[in-house]
């Protein structure tokens, strides 16, 4: 034992020869571990979505998708986060993704169609707000 000067308490001093043994896992537990990452990291993601947090969601979306490339619940919410971002592109493709794993899934396609809209309203030039040449009510003449 020796004595840490900064807390002055006593601290255990580990023996560099002794080494701390881990356990070998069995392939049961290996893959609940995996099952609870997984978890971890999607709930993680839906947490960052109702934050507004487009970025870390999407980063929790991609830690889920490391461990399991198929979860339909991480490849949706990666095209939430995307439209979160207003990243109309990427998240059509990532729902496409949903859609290509699950073409059942309707909330995908709508999604897609939502996007489709978001993205050419962007395009498509303004034509509110442009000067018009009337003479109606409303053009006053001097």
């Amino acid at each position: 034992m020796t004595i840490c000067p900064i807390a002055m308490t006593r601290t255990r001093t580990r023996n560099p020869r002794r080494r701390r043994r881990r356990r070998q896992k069995s392939p049961e537990q290996e893959e609940k571990m995996k099952q609870l990452r997984i978890a971890g990291y999607s709930n993680q993601a839906l947490c960052h979505l109702k934050l507004q947090d487009g970025m870390n969601a999407l980063k929790a979306c991609e830690s889920t998708l490391s461990l399991d490339p198929k979860n339909i619940k991480a490849l949706f919410r990666r095209g939430q986060a995307a439209e979160i971002s207003e990243d109309w592109e990427d998240a059509i493709e990532y729902f496409k993704e949903v859609l290509e794993v699950d073409s059942k899934n309707t909330l995908a396609g709508n999604r897609i169609k939502f996007c489709r809209n978001k993205l050419n309203s962007y395009k498509a030039p303004r034509r509110r707000g442009t000067p018009t040449c009337s003479s109606g009510p409303t053009s006053r003449i001097p």
